[in-house]
C-alpha cells in the first residue's frame, strides 16, 4: 500500500514541514503491522496523520482489511444498533422532530432505520462499502457511495445531517463540511457529529483515523466552515447501562450539535503550545493528554444527556 505525504494541516492549511512534535504509534491492524505517524499542528493544535494512505490504497483498505469479513458481524450490528438508539435520543433532545435526514458514513443503516421508525419521513445515507451499502438500502430511502450521487432535488433539503464516527476518516474534513453547508443542509438544519477523542481514547489512534479532534479543534473547524456549535456531550459512564459495553471509558467520544451560520476564522495556536515544544518526545510528556487540557467556550453550553 502507498502513502501520501500530507504537508499541510487539514484545518489551518499551514505548511507542516517544520514539525516540532510528532507522536509515533505502532499498530497491528488485522494482518497489517507498522507505524502510524501523527502530528500536532503548531499553528492550530489539530492532530493528524502526516503519511496517510493514498486514495487507491485507502479504497483497497476499506474494501478489504477494514471490513475483513465482508458482511456485518452480529457484534458490529449490536454495537451500531445501540449507538443508533443513543444518537436518536440525543438528536430528539435537541429538536423533537425531523423531516429529511442525511447520514454520512451510514454503514449498516442502523441510525437511519431507527430515525425513520421514530417519525423521520425520508432518510438518505452515504456509504462507500458495497456490501454494507447493499444491506442498508433495505432500511432507508436510498444509500449512495458518494455525496454527489444524491439526487439534485434533495439539495438544501435535509434538516438533519449526521456524521457519526466518520469525520476522522476523511482526509479533507474542511472541504466536506463546506460542501454540506453550501449544498445539502437546510437553512434551519442541524448537524450532528461524533468523533473519538485522541487525548482520552488510545483506540482513536489507528490507520483509518487520519484526522483526530478534541473540542477545541472541532470548534475551530466548525466555525471555519460555517457552523456554530450549540450543544456538546462527552460520554461519561456509558450513556446508561445499555451503552456501557460500547462507551466503557469516560470521555472517549465527543458529540456535538451545530447549526449553519456564516463562516468565521477562530483558528489560533493551542494555549500550551510553548509548553509542548519544551518536550522532545512522547516519553517526556506529562501523562493525561500530552499535557493538553480542554478549553471550555463560555458561549457553548454542554448538556448532560446521561441517565
Amino acid at each position: 500500500m502507498n502513502t501520501n505525504y500530507m504537508i499541510n494541516c487539514p484545518l489551518c492549511r499551514r505548511y507542516g514541514g517544520d514539525r516540532h512534535y510528532a507522536r509515533v504509534y505502532r499498530e497491528t491492524y488485522l494482518d497489517m503491522e507498522g507505524f502510524v505517524h501523527y502530528d500536532i499542528c503548531p499553528y492550530c493544535g489539530l492532530v493528524f496523520q502526516w503519511m496517510p494512505l493514498d486514495v487507491d490504497s485507502m479504497s483497497e483498505f476499506y474494501d478489504g482489511l477494514y471490513r475483513e469479513n465482508k458482511t456485518p458481524e452480529m457484534k458490529l450490528l449490536d454495537t451500531e444498533n445501540v449507538r443508533a438508539y443513543c444518537i436518536n435520543a440525543y438528536v430528539k433532545s435537541i429538536r423533537p422532530s425531523y423531516d429529511k435526514v442525511l447520514d454520512i458514513g451510514s454503514s449498516t443503516g442502523a441510525l437511519l432505520h431507527i430515525l425513520k421508525s421514530n417519525g423521520v419521513n425520508e432518510g438518505w445515507g452515504v456509504e462507500p462499502n458495497t456490501v454494507f451499502r447493499g444491506g442498508s438500502q433495505l432500511l432507508t430511502d436510498g444509500v449512495v457511495p458518494f455525496l454527489d450521487d444524491i439526487p439534485a432535488p434533495r439539495q438544501k433539503a435535509f434538516d438533519l445531517v449526521t456524521i457519526i464516527h466518520t469525520l476522522e476518516h476523511v482526509q479533507d474534513p474542511l472541504k466536506l463540511l463546506v460542501e454540506i453547508r453550501e449544498k445539502w443542509i437546510a437553512e434551519n438544519g442541524l448537524l450532528v457529529i461524533e468523533v473519538p477523542q485522541p487525548f482520552q481514547n488510545q483506540v482513536a489512534y489507528c490507520l483509518p483515523h487520519v484526522v483526530l479532534f478534541n473540542k477545541r479543534t472541532l470548534t475551530m473547524m466548525l466555525r471555519a466552515t460555517g457552523f456554530e456549535p450549540i450543544d456538546w456531550f462527552n460520554s461519561k459512564d456509558g450513556w446508561g447501562r445499555t451503552f456501557r459495553h460500547i462507551y466503557a471509558m469516560p470521555n472517549q467520544h465527543l458529540l456535538v450539535a451545530a447549526v449553519p451560520t456564516e463562516p468565521r476564522d477562530t483558528i489560533k495556536p493551542p494555549p500550551i503550545w510553548e509548553r509542548i515544544k519544551r518536550y522532545k518526545n512522547v516519553d517526556n510528556l506529562p501523562v493525561g493528554g500530552y499535557g493538553i487540557q480542554e478549553e471550555e467556550d463560555d458561549d457553548v453550553q454542554r448538556t448532560d444527556h446521561s441517565e
